[in-house]
């Protein structure tokens, strides 16, 4: 069940019972999302459709976005007997998109997180600055969530850049 009145809420808190598809999908936790305007849609299959619009902000265990619009698709998981399993299966993001996670900030035009195959892809002057690491730039940037790589992909007139932060604190 979805916590408040979808109508006229301003705020969701999406519950967390995800079982994990492939050794790359992870539980996202829940989320606590609040916006201008929610809408809920059912959509096929028993599954459904968030519809974040102004001034969107969602808080989870292990990132916090924040953008102008945003879509979350819940969708269910085979079933454990008794009742359907949901399970975030994407989020897309879109506006300045601006994602919060331990140790790294990123900023892009839009983002989608594939929560089935463990991937975030950043697209548009996207950029991601890690604590250890340093600071990447590129047209789209890529990260894997189980390995916490990324991959910087420039564009036709645009080279993806790295700053790399004082070697000496890298151990």
């Amino acid at each position: 069940s979805f916590e408040g009145n979808i109508a006229q809420a301003d705020r969701v808190k999406i519950p967390s019972k995800l079982k994990p598809v492939s050794p790359k999908s992870k539980d996202l936790g829940s989320l606590n999302a609040s916006a201008t305007s929610i809408e809920l849609v059912s959509i096929k299959k028993g599954g459904h459709e968030f519809i974040f619009e102004g001034n969107v902000s969602i808080i989870g265990d292990e990132f916090d976005i924040s953008c102008g619009k945003m879509k979350i698709i819940i969708d269910q998981n085979g079933t454990d007997g008794k009742s359907p399993q949901r399970r975030i299966s994407t989020i897309t993001a879109s506006g300045i998109v601006r994602m919060k996670q331990l140790g790294r900030n990123s900023v892009s035009e839009s983002l989608v997180l594939d929560a089935l195959n463990g991937e975030i892809i950043l697209e548009g002057n996207a950029k991601v600055e890690d604590s250890e690491w340093g600071t990447v730039t590129g047209k789209r940037i890529l990260l894997d969530r189980e390995s916490s790589r990324a991959k910087v992909l420039g564009g036709e007139n645009e080279r993806p850049r790295i700053i790399i932060p004082n070697l000496d604190k890298i151990s």
